[in-house]
């Protein structure tokens, strides 16, 4: 229990045989704690999945590209080919009777009186 509001506990940890004294900003009685390098190892973990997810990432972004790339030429010359066929299978259509130009002018738009 506290004695009063500024009091506060002091931690209270023993010093094991995995802590070891290093010195810190220039204190010299710092003691490291096994947590420490738990979170270490936990970091260089986390590391490893992000490269292996990167990695994973640039696999399916490559395939994807030459996939694209690929099935965009098969489309274009596809779209060639049909356009080649159309060309002699179906007959151009019949020129227009009187050329638009010349055709006589339309009465204007009156708008309707109600």
């Amino acid at each position: 229990m506290l004695k009063s509001k500024g009091e506060m506990r002091k931690p209270c940890m023993k010093r094991s045989k995995s802590m070891r004294k290093f010195t810190w900003r220039g204190v010299s009685n710092v003691w490291s704690v096994p947590i420490a390098r738990r979170l270490g190892k936990i970091v260089e973990k986390h590391g490893q999945y992000i490269d292996r997810i990167w990695d994973l990432y640039e696999n399916l972004y490559e395939q994807h590209t030459a996939f694209n790339q690929q099935h965009t030429h098969q489309m274009a010359e596809m779209e060639a080919r049909l356009e080649g066929l159309w060309v002699h299978l179906v007959p151009p259509p019949p020129p227009p009777p009187f050329a638009l130009g010349e055709a006589p002018p339309r009465p204007p738009y009156q708008a309707p009186p109600y």
